[in-house]
């Protein structure tokens, strides 16, 4: 089963690979909420086309822990208790853009989008993570 997520996670970044990120379309935030819904879960993000109105919205909903608690509880995604697993989304903390959100692999290592690609690293900590696969 890892095997088949992680061929599936692999096809679902490759397209990522060199493209500027789009706010709303494909941001740390939008590329988690695209994964969950690549995985068959109902996962939606408020509508935001720029980083200061996914900062306004972030903020409004006191953090972006609370506003994929309320992502996720209304498609009915759990959070997951325990280590990551590979195809899980989740929020890790960086010292230089607050948290933001990945999608986890193998390992212990995360996928965090960027600019024009996504940054793989192994987080020492997490904040939180959903249970997509």
């Amino acid at each position: 089963m890892a095997d088949d997520i992680t061929a599936r996670l692999w096809a679902f970044l490759e397209p990522f690979d060199g493209k500027a990120v789009e706010w709303g379309v494909d941001d740390c935030s939008a590329w988690c909420a695209a994964w969950a819904r690549d995985c068959g879960h109902d996962v939606h993000l408020p509508a935001y086309a720029s980083e200061d109105e996914a900062r306004a919205l972030i903020d409004a909903a006191g953090g972006l822990v609370n506003v994929w608690d309320n992502v996720c509880a209304s498609a009915g995604v759990c959070e997951r208790i325990g280590d990551p697993q590979s195809g899980d989304v989740g929020i890790i903390p960086t010292n230089r853009f607050g948290p933001v959100g990945v999608i986890w692999a193998d390992n212990g290592l995360a996928c965090w989008r960027l600019k024009t690609s996504g940054l793989w690293l192994k987080p020492r900590t997490f904040i939180k993570t959903w249970a997509i696969t």
